[in-house]
């Protein structure tokens, strides 16, 4: 098969193929990098290669479909572009993109790892990736719902022990939990007990009669 430089021009001017069949047109750039065209006009771009699941025979792989800009905004594709690792992951790829994927798959099988496998793997450490922003702006969420949300209005029975020991003094208010765990407020008893005080009154009075 002959290869030729694909250019957005030449992929915008291909026409449908054949009926059921389908046309490759290789890359002059990249090895194993094609453009292929269906017979219902639909274009991608595809790496044929030796892959681990099938090493013995080349296959075709799709990197994804082709992104073909608008005339105003087609720009001449610029070769050995350098694109992070896990950027393109699949979609409408323009020229450029296409080659640096065919590029960085070629290196992936060059050292006996499934470019496929490696993509997804990578899909799945994204989903679990939580980042900073990610966080803040989930903490900003849950403030503004409690900020925007009435205050609880405090009962009955609260109102009522709030205006007791509102006006005693700290001394003589005590805190006491019940086994449910709700805490109540109550007084202390700062009178003595009837059956004290006669007890004093006993004690004194022996005390005279022996004198």
């Amino acid at each position: 098969m002959a290869r030729s430089k694909l250019t957005d021009r030449f992929i915008a001017s291909r026409k449908n193929a054949p009926e059921g069949k389908r046309d490759d047109y290789q890359d002059a750039i990249v090895p194993g990098l094609a453009l292929r065209v269906t017979d219902r006009g639909h274009k991608s771009f595809v790496l044929v290669a030796r892959y681990p699941s099938n090493p013995k025979n080349p296959t075709r792989r799709m990197l994804g479909t082709v992104y073909v800009p608008a005339k105003s905004d087609r720009v001449p594709a610029k070769d050995n572009v350098p694109i992070a690792e896990g950027e393109i992951t699949g979609g409408a790829l323009t020229l450029a993109e296409a080659r640096a994927k065919a590029r960085r798959w070629l290196d992936l099988l060059s050292r006996g790892i499934d470019p496929a496998q490696q993509e997804r793997q990578q899909k799945i450490a994204a989903k679990k990736r939580i980042t900073f922003d990610e966080l803040r702006d989930a903490s900003s969420t849950i403030i503004k719902a409690k900020q925007s949300s009435p205050p609880r209005r405090a009962s009955s029975t609260e109102i009522s022990r709030r205006g007791t020991a509102g006006s005693l003094p700290i001394s003589t208010v005590k805190m006491s939990t019940s086994r449910s765990g709700s805490s109540s407020i109550a007084a202390r008893n700062t009178k003595p007990s009837t059956r004290s005080a006669t007890s004093a009154r006993c004690t004194v009075g022996r005390k005279g009669n022996r004198g």
